[in-house]
């Protein structure tokens, strides 16, 4: 697909640190009416995205080439478009020997069952992935008319999430990385490390999206889910009846992992790391 079709579309994309409260965004945008995938798992990630792109061996080599060529598989899927042999190969490749995947014989029955109708073509659509963040310079260029969330979820809160698979994979990218020797505690501080990191290197993105991109305050989304929602559904252009739009804040809740950083020692992380966390507005005591 040509990016001059690109941009008659709109599309949407949901990224951040796994564990940051994306599953409820998304169910939002599937509440409104944006379609977000047919493949996907219990907290709403898009599982074709995940097979194609989580993928830190493959990403070390990618070229920009080859990143383009995963996006138009993941393009034809999201829009009911026929595969090519050597791109049904490759997506079948990636989902095999991706460790999220596996042997998940749902995701299987989904991708080799889907209805293919040429004709249909999605005006607004969008997906969920934590790992979309890692792909925002390709994904913006590919769709240059995209929206992208980036859901923000208190630091302290997801340096104690068990949840440290972009750590794990990813980390490489701003040389954090977990050592055999590590105890629990560094690897909270390196936790918090990764997503001070990963977040200065998304705002720094932003720029390039202008009034595309939103920065989602999961804090402040919990508190006050109706304010937070219209501002949400401001952003996408979705004009929701009001009395969709309570039933949409009622998918909202506290988690019960919140402030759970209060149950820990904060003495164990840096003073830069501290501060950095409530310079975004986050409570850190």
């Amino acid at each position: 697909m040509s990016k001059e079709n690109h941009k008659m579309k709109k599309v949407i994309a949901i990224g951040a640190l796994g564990g940051s409260g994306t599953r409820v965004v998304a169910q939002i945008l599937k509440n409104s009416g944006i379609y977000i995938g047919d493949n996907i798992n219990h907290p709403n990630d898009n599982l074709i995205f995940t097979a194609l792109f989580k993928a830190p061996k493959w990403y070390k080599k990618a070229s920009r080439k080859d990143i383009d060529k995963r996006l138009r598989i993941f393009d034809k899927c999201m829009n009911n478009k026929r595969l090519t042999i050597p791109e049904s190969f490759l997506l079948l490749r990636s989902s095999l020997f991706n460790k999220t995947i596996g042997r998940n014989y749902t995701y299987y029955y989904k991708l080799f069952f889907r209805k293919i109708n040429p004709k249909i073509s999605l005006n607004y659509w969008g997906w969920k992935e934590p790992n979309t963040q890692l792909y925002l310079d390709e994904i913006n260029e590919f769709y240059p008319n995209i929206k992208y969330i980036h859901v923000l979820r208190n630091g302290l809160d997801m340096s104690y999430s068990k949840n440290k698979n972009q750590l794990k994979n990813w980390g490489f990218k701003y040389k954090i990385q977990i050592k055999e020797s590590d105890s629990k505690e560094k690897i909270n501080v390196k936790q918090l490390d990764y997503w001070i990191a990963s977040t200065k290197e998304i705002l720094r993105k932003r720029e390039k999206f202008k009034n595309r991109f939103y920065l989602l305050n999961f804090s402040e989304f919990c508190s006050d889910p109706n304010e937070e929602i219209d501002k949400l559904l401001e952003f996408l252009d979705l004009d929701i009846e009001k009395k969709k739009r309570h039933s949409l804040a009622q998918l909202v809740k506290i988690p019960k992992t919140s402030n759970r950083y209060r149950k820990n020692k904060i003495t164990i992380f840096r003073k830069d790391q501290l501060e950095y966390v409530e310079d975004l507005g986050f409570n850190v005591n």
